[in-house]
């Protein structure tokens, strides 16, 4: 079976310091410099910039690097474990092998280099996403959920079966997970990252009132069974409200897991959450056959069936890609190199189905009791901002 690997994802090339130099610099220049941090994350970070933004902050560094440079830690784990809420833990290139929790704590997690600073972890399992957080920010970091092992994917399976004691018979993990009542009144933010998921969606967000969560140039490579996001709002009425903000700018988004890019699930009416999409790319794929899509969509887009059949139907490019065996076009459509333009790559399979109706598109809408809201594309609770622009995805543009 085909697969992603981080050999193959990232550029190996990328010029790597002395983790001892970059240590003995951060302490050195920790007060010689004055930077902001959105100046300071632009894909490579000098480690003594870092620490004099931290200085001017107020706040504490605290350096990972996993060859063993002796005044740093060699692990993320054991850097969170001897950190304080507000300090900077800077990564140096390496490829750590870990699934983080850090739900209740508010961190930056800071790396030298988005290409060679990669956090991994086996998402085989539900419970094992490489990030479990509620706040903080991180930048300059690959995340990779790599598949470990190989398991059945359950399909859309109803709430009734599915319990907090079970989930890993179920699902597999989120790169990056966001779900804990530890959110309420907090924020995540996420700058200059390469998001790489090969099971669930890249990532998994449960939101609480008085949240929000960004992603500012950001990458994401979904090649699972699953897409790009999945985003639920509050179901506990104590968590609940109308605050609830997540922006998508300047984004890369390669979807060619699961045929769903974007997954809403509205669960009670009194939520309303706010989506801005700024500059979002997106390459995914659509098939002719049920077998890709789910019942009951109350996504109220247009269908990518009729778009590849009508010349200037979308706003945006469908691409007839390949017909025949989903499975191997599916493969194909992940390494080949021309696929170098976003849009959607429509597959036609001539598969024979059941006749149940379903549409073809990138978007997948749950509302309670499977009835169209007023929201984004269907949605009852989830609602598009007035500054989302500049998107190759239609529905995301306002």
């Amino acid at each position: 079976m085909f697969r992603f690997t981080a050999e193959t994802l990232i550029d190996k090339k990328c010029r790597r310091i002395s983790g001892a130099v970059l240590c003995f610099v951060s302490v050195l220049f920790l007060t010689l410099f004055c930077c902001q941090l959105k100046a300071s994350a632009q894909g490579t970070a000098d480690p003594a910039a870092v620490a004099a933004y931290a200085f001017s902050a107020g706040k504490n560094v605290l350096t990972v690097s996993s060859d063993g440079t002796p005044g740093c830690f060699v692990t993320i784990s054991e850097a969170v474990m001897a950190a304080s809420d507000g300090d900077i833990i800077v990564i140096l290139p390496g490829e750590y092998e870990e699934s983080l929790d850090l739900r209740g704590r508010d961190l930056t997690l800071w790396g030298t280099d988005s290409s060679s600073c990669i956090i991994k972890f086996d998402t085989s399992r539900y419970t094992t996403p490489v990030l479990n957080i509620s706040s903080g920010s991180f930048i300059n970091l690959t995340v990779y959920g790599y598949r470990g092992e190989t398991r059945a994917f359950n399909g859309y399976l109803s709430d009734s079966v599915i319990s907090p004691d079970n989930m890993d018979d179920y699902y597999t993990g989120y790169a990056v997970h966001i779900d804990d009542d530890s959110e309420y009144g907090r924020s995540v933010a996420f700058i200059d990252c390469n998001i790489i998921s090969e099971n669930n969606n890249c990532l998994g967000i449960g939101l609480r009132d008085r949240f929000s969560a960004s992603f500012d140039g950001c990458a994401f490579i979904s090649t699972g069974h699953a897409g790009i996001l999945y985003v639920h709002d509050p179901d506990n009425v104590l968590f609940a409200g109308q605050d609830m903000h997540l922006y998508f700018r300047n984004n890369i988004w390669k979807s060619f897991g699961g045929a769903y890019a974007v997954y809403t699930k509205s669960m009670y009416y009194g939520n309303r959450t706010e989506l801005t999409f700024q500059n979002v790319a997106a390459y995914c794929y659509a098939v002719d056959s049920e077998f890709f899509y789910a019942p009951l969509n109350v996504y109220n887009g247009p269908d990518v069936r009729v778009a590849s059949q009508v010349p200037g139907f979308y706003v945006y490019p469908v691409y007839p890609y390949a017909c025949g065996d989903s499975a191997n076009a599916l493969k194909s459509l992940r390494s080949d190199p021309s696929c170098v333009v976003p849009g959607i790559y429509y597959i036609g399979t001539g598969e024979q189905g059941s006749g149940i109706p379903f549409t073809a598109a990138p978007f997948y809408v749950t509302n309670p009791y499977d009835i169209p809201g007023a929201g984004w594309i269907g949605s009852a609770t989830f609602y598009l901002s007035g500054d989302s622009c500049g998107n190759t995805l239609w529905e995301m543009n306002r």
